[in-house]
């Protein structure tokens, strides 16, 4: 894992990806971290990738698991794809 500033990866970045195998690259501004460059890889599935860092799913899925029984599959589809209706309208 390497860190680096916004302004060396901006100026460095085909670069910094030829070295994603190795480990991820962590993105400074002003010296806090800001972002993470990884590598998706060859194989990697791009959808298992998009789920696992979606806000909004995460988000339902905690709240499921904090109700009593939790929440059945379909109402997290519904839920799902209500907002991804209202979020592709805008």
């Amino acid at each position: 894992m390497k860190i680096e500033s916004v302004r060396v990866v901006r100026d460095r970045l085909s670069e910094m990806i030829k070295t994603l195998p190795g480990g991820p690259v962590i993105i400074t501004k002003n010296g806090r971290p800001c972002a993470a460059l990884v590598s998706l890889g060859e194989n990697a599935d791009l959808e298992a990738f998009l789920i696992a860092h979606n806000p909004r799913l995460t988000a339902l899925i905690e709240r499921g698991m904090s109700e009593p029984g939790g929440v059945p599959f379909a109402k997290v589809e519904r839920e799902v794809s209500r907002r991804e209706g209202k979020k592709s309208r805008r």
